[in-house]
């Protein structure tokens, strides 16, 4: 399995994972919601997800 991570604009990170010639493409963006005595908090979330085939 292969996974890069691809920065993009506005704070959105891709993931890619290819395994057995398929891509899966993860975009998402971590923001920061809160910052509490035992550190911030974060928050996933998930713009899009695809598959492809190579």
């Amino acid at each position: 399995m292969v996974i890069e991570t691809v920065p993009s604009e506005e704070g959105l990170c891709e993931k890619r994972a290819s395994a057995g010639g398929i891509w899966k493409t993860v975009t998402f963006r971590l923001s920061c919601v809160c910052r509490t005595a035992t550190g911030p908090t974060w928050r996933l979330q998930i713009i899009k997800s695809s598959l492809s085939l190579h």
